[in-house]
C-alpha cells in the first residue's frame, strides 16, 4: 500500500483532504481538470457578463473552434455550471448562462486571472531563462532521431529545432 511522506500527508490534511482517500482525490482531480481548463476559464469569463448565444460566445473567445466550444459547453452543463435554454422560435434560438454554481466560480477565477496578470512578466522571464539554459546545455548521451523520417533532411530539420548538431 502506498504511504505518503509526512510532508504530503500534512499538505493534504492542511487543505482538508484525507491523504488515504484515493477516490476523493480522483473526484477532486476530475473537477479541477474541468474548471481549470483554458477554454472553461475563458467561456466562464464571457458568460460572467451575462447570457450568450453560441456564435456570440465563439466570437468572444479567441481561437476556440466550434467543436471545442461545443465540448466545453456540454461539460459545463453536465457539471451544473452552465444552463442551456432552447427557445421554440423560428429560427431556433439557444442561449447559455451561468448557474448559481457557475457564478460562484467567477470569484476564484478572477483571483487566478489577477495573480496571472500580476506575475506574468516574472513567469515570462523565468521561462526565457530556463529555455536559454536548456537550449545551450549539451545533451548527455545520444538520441536516435532516425525515427523522424527516412531522409536525412527530416532528421536535420528535427535536429535544428532541438538545437542538436547533426551526426554523421
Amino acid at each position: 500500500m502506498y504511504k505518503p511522506s509526512n510532508r504530503l500527508a500534512k499538505a493534504a490534511i492542511a487543505t482538508g483532504h484525507d491523504p488515504e482517500d484515493h477516490e476523493g482525490c480522483k473526484a477532486l482531480a476530475s473537477v479541477l481538470s474541468q474548471v481549470g481548463d483554458k477554454w472553461t476559464i475563458l467561456v466562464v469569463g464571457v458568460l460572467s457578463l451575462g447570457s450568450s448565444r453560441f456564435n456570440a460566445l465563439q466570437r468572444a473567445v479567441p481561437g476556440i473552434s466550434h467543436r471545442m466550444l461545443t465540448h466545453t459547453l456540454r461539460g459545463l452543463e453536465r457539471d451544473g455550471l452552465v444552463k442551456r435554454t432552447s427557445f421554440a422560435e423560428i429560427p431556433p434560438r439557444v442561449e447559455y448562462e451561468l448557474t448559481l454554481l457557475g457564478r460562484s466560480l467567477t470569484t476564484p477565477l478572477a483571483q487566478l486571472a489577477g495573480w496571472a496578470s500580476a506575475n506574468q512578466s516574472s513567469i515570462e522571464s523565468s521561462r526565457l531563462e530556463f529555455d536559454t539554459l536548456h537550449r545551450a546545455a549539451p545533451l548527455s548521451g545520444s538520441i536516435d532521431l532516425s525515427v523522424a523520417g527516412e531522409g536525412s533532411g527530416d532528421r536535420d530539420g528535427i535536429q535544428d529545432r532541438l538545437g542538436v548538431e547533426p551526426t554523421t
